[in-house]
């Protein structure tokens, strides 16, 4: 799939199954890991496309869908302990390979909100370095 691993881990770093193309970037401060990041993208000529963005299980690596049936989706919402429902509808997904859960929620304390907002900060200082992309980010 010619991928790279950019990890702070040593320990996965030291696995047996570590991918051979695998970069330990020491992440002392912020900056120091914003920066090795942004140099390591150019180096090795990355485009990004964020439309692909935070469409991979984090768990196995498969690929997110969407899921639209109502009672699919309370099945998630009771296997993965959503807190609520609220009024509006919350998008939810699955990994097509092994099932994990996920939603979107707008409270700014929920873990998909910080992840959504750390993929934008990271999508805008790429671009201020210069790393190309493809099509529109979002």
């Amino acid at each position: 799939e010619k991928r790279i691993l950019i990890t702070t881990s040593k320990t996965l770093l030291l696995r047996k199954d570590c991918p051979a193309g695998t970069f330990l970037i020491n992440p002392s401060t912020i900056e120091m890991l914003e920066s090795h990041l942004t140099r390591l993208l150019l180096l090795h000529g990355v485009t990004l496309y964020p439309s692909k963005f935070l469409t991979r299980c984090v768990v196995c690596n498969g690929n997110i869908m969407e899921v639209e049936d109502p009672i699919e989706q309370k099945a998630i919402f009771d296997e993965y302990g959503m807190p609520t429902l609220g009024e509006e509808s919350d998008h939810v997904y699955k990994c097509n390979k092994c099932g994990q859960g996920y939603w979107w929620s707008s409270e700014p304390s929920s873990s998909s909100s910080r992840v959504k907002d750390a993929a934008t900060h990271l999508l805008r200082l790429c671009l201020r370095s210069g790393i190309p992309i493809q099509g529109h980010p979002s």
